[in-house]
């Protein structure tokens, strides 16, 4: 079809629709943008994405993202170096919903591996997700249903602003080290305390 634009480093989605994706790309991101209204689905099927300095899958407006983990794949997406805005391997502003019946690594050496600003939902998918900072983070809700997921973030497993509904499935969620400073009287040093999060609920 014509909704979309490739370069030979960036797959521009500008349409609804379904796109099948396979091999690697280095250096590469998948950026969509479509209306409030539209929907795209994204299959990905031996899929291998490396990116320094922003997502490897970037999502910045649609109604709802689906990325297809098809069965029986393996799929890697290594962020390096990611920005504060768009801060994630995997960062949708709206919607998202992974599933399938394939494997999903993801990883981010500064941020979160995924980060939605909006309902996030996981089904099916083995998914194994490495971050400095969250796992898998929302603003507002996620879902898991089935499959598996395993995550290791420096600050939590799996965070999330609203609900985490958990209806089968396994999860494990492994939270790292989080140092908060605050001077004492003297104002001459300071003092850390250290605490861990495998699952957190947040008010902010």
């Amino acid at each position: 079809g014509d909704g979309y634009t490739y370069d030979g480093v960036t797959l521009n989605i500008f349409s609804a629709g379904t796109y099948h994706l396979t091999g690697q790309l280095v250096e590469g991101q998948i950026y969509v943008n479509v209306t409030n209204e539209e929907k795209v689905k994204l299959r990905l099927n031996g899929v291998g994405i490396v990116k320094t300095g922003a997502p490897c899958i970037q999502i910045d407006n649609a109604d709802k993202v689906t990325v297809n983990v098809v069965d029986g794949s393996s799929n890697f997406l290594e962020c390096y170096t990611t920005n504060a805005e768009a801060d994630a391997a995997l960062y949708s502003k709206d919607d998202l919903k992974i599933k399938g019946g394939g494997y999903l690594y993801v990883f981010c050496d500064n941020e979160h591996g995924i980060a939605c600003n909006n309902d996030l939902e996981i089904e099916e998918c083995e998914l194994m997700v490495d971050a400095e900072k969250t796992g898998i983070s929302s603003h507002k809700s996620i879902l898991r249903s089935s499959g598996l997921i395993t995550t290791n973030g420096d600050n939590c497993g799996i965070r999330s602003w609203d609900l985490i509904e958990i209806n089968g499935g396994m999860i494990t969620a492994c939270g790292g080290k989080k140092k908060s400073e605050s001077a004492d009287l003297t104002g001459s040093k300071y003092l850390g305390t250290w605490k861990t999060t495998g699952i957190a609920f947040m008010d902010e």
